[in-house]
């Protein structure tokens, strides 16, 4: 099966797998994961648990980067070739509790929310450092770089130097500003 315009990756999170599926057609396949058999394994009999967001690498055009909520981690997903369907170890830290929605900056880097902090990992070195809130998850009037987040989760990229989050257990979206 190839991957195209017309498919949708879908986390099949409660399930610990990765789904395609066929616009055209309706059509589901399981690409990665083996569905109701959570754990942590790489390669083509991958284990997830509770892979939670799917995304296109914007620096590899054979790859899907997802996070996966339960293992703390970043997992590639080899699209291309005889590889294909392969899943790789791309980044891992104990920090990423609870690793949810995640975005990628035009340079690869990217942005993840997990427990009640975003993160920041450096595409090139695969490194993971906290970008604003805390493990206390209690909300601090403040500037944003020192504002306590409970829940954050959805990010949307505003332009290429600002995004959004949605902090769901303060109840407020914040504007964050990655050229201050």
């Amino acid at each position: 099966m190839q991957l195209t315009q017309s498919n949708v990756i879908i986390c099949d999170t409660e399930n610990h797998c990765l789904k395609l599926v066929d616009r055209n057609n309706g059509n589901t396949t399981t690409i990665a994961g083996q569905c109701s058999a959570p754990g942590y394994q790489d390669g083509v009999t991958a284990r997830f648990n509770f892979p939670w967001t799917a995304v296109l690498d914007n620096q590899n055009s054979c790859s899907i980067l997802v996070s996966e909520n339960r293992n703390r981690t970043f997992r590639t997903v080899n699209t291309c070739g005889k590889n294909k369907w392969t899943v790789d170890t791309f980044a891992k830290s104990a920090e990423l509790d609870l690793l949810r929605d995640f975005i990628q900056g035009i340079n690869g880097d990217i942005y993840a929310s997990a427990n009640d902090a975003l993160y920041y990992i450096n595409y090139q070195t695969q490194t993971v450092s906290m970008l604003v809130g805390s493990q206390l998850g209690v909300l601090q009037e403040s500037a944003f770089n020192k504002t306590r987040l409970s829940k954050p989760h959805g990010l949307q990229w505003v332009d290429s130097n600002y995004f959004l989050v949605a902090d769901l257990g303060n109840d407020n979206v914040y504007y964050c500003n990655l050229i201050e």
